[in-house]
């Protein structure tokens, strides 16, 4: 299972829809909170990041980790994907080293209330993705993604790459990095 959860609000998270619940506790769940800073009209050209390295989004992830997911095993928490594809799909997106930070604080959250729950680092696999790695010490595991939106929406690269050759380059880009590595499709 994957859910993405948009968070808005750097303040709360009102839990209104508790689908881990329904969910039966052996499956895992890979769940992607993207941190949009603010109302959606505007959330494309706010800077959130900075705010979750600064703590402000800190309340937001213990309440998700705490009354969300609780004592949940099969657990798997993905921060703000595709960083570092060159595109302002996401806000996000073209921020480089404020991302690592970012990724940094939230993922010393989440241990110190889900600490069972697997940090997950999220790139789509694009050239120079290594440039964002928050390191070792705070990243359990990663995905990338094939085909996905926001690089779909550039035409630097030819999109009809066959899915062997499109998996490979993408691995190949992430082969310093010593973690488990789970391929995702795409819409």
């Amino acid at each position: 299972q994957h859910l993405t959860v948009w968070i808005f609000d750097s303040k709360k998270w009102k839990i209104k829809d508790d689908g881990l619940k329904s969910l039966d506790d052996n499956i895992p769940v890979l769940i992607t909170l993207e941190t949009w800073g603010g109302n959606q009209l505007l959330s494309r050209f706010n800077h959130p990041l900075q705010e979750v390295a600064d703590g402000k989004y800190d309340e937001v992830f213990k309440a998700i980790c705490t009354q969300w997911i609780g004592p949940r095993k099969n657990v798997y928490l993905r921060f703000d994907p595709d960083m570092e594809v060159p595109v302002t799909f996401y806000p996000w997106q073209y921020y480089g080293p404020g991302y690592i930070d970012a990724f940094r604080r939230f993922s010393e959250v989440c241990k110190k209330y889900a600490p069972q729950a697997k940090i997950v680092w999220g790139p789509a696999g694009y050239p120079g993705v290594m440039e964002f790695y928050p390191g070792d010490d705070v990243v359990d595991a990663a995905t990338i993604t094939l085909k996905s939106d926001t690089e779909m929406s550039l035409d630097v690269y030819p999109k009809n790459y066959p899915v062997k050759y499109e998996l490979q380059r993408r691995l190949h880009r992430l082969r310093f990095m010593n973690k488990p590595i789970y391929v995702l499709g795409s819409k």
